[in-house]
């Protein structure tokens, strides 16, 4: 469901233009046996270059349900809190966030959370990794 949710949100997605969504399996670093990950979806996206030309990229992406109420909230809690910081807008439900940013911990309240989305960007050798968070129906 929330990866139809995402391509529904399409024209919202502020990393490029959202071109495919896709499995994929227990992948290993390059030249790393040893250093394993596995992403819940892969996405393509096209994006602009600061030169105008078009560039092709990945973006690994892990998914998070928050099912009980209390975890509902907390989450809510959190964007809250980021919306209120200004860091993420109102009619939004992506924001952008660096590893090195004072205001990284309000992104993924979770340490465990934090180290696996940076995990999956080492093993992939990637820049970026989208965090989604949802509840029983929607992404948040």
């Amino acid at each position: 469901e929330y990866c139809k949710e995402l391509i529904r949100n399409a024209r919202q997605f502020p990393f490029g233009e959202l071109r495919e969504i896709s499995s994929l399996g227990v992948v290993q670093k390059k030249h790393k046996r040893h250093v394993k990950t596995s992403v819940d979806r892969l996405i393509g996206v096209v994006a602009e270059s600061e030169d105008g030309s078009q560039r092709r990229g990945l973006l690994p992406v892990e998914f998070k349900a928050r099912v009980m109420q209390s975890t509902v909230q907390k989450e809510e809690d959190r964007i809250h809190d980021l919306r209120r910081k200004r860091l993420m807008s109102d009619n939004s439900i992506y924001f952008e966030m660096d590893s090195n940013s004072q205001h990284s911990f309000l992104g993924m309240k979770k340490p465990d959370e934090r180290l696996q989305a940076l995990h999956h960007a080492y093993v992939l050798g990637l820049p970026n990794c989208l965090h989604a968070v949802g509840n029983t129906r929607r992404l948040m």
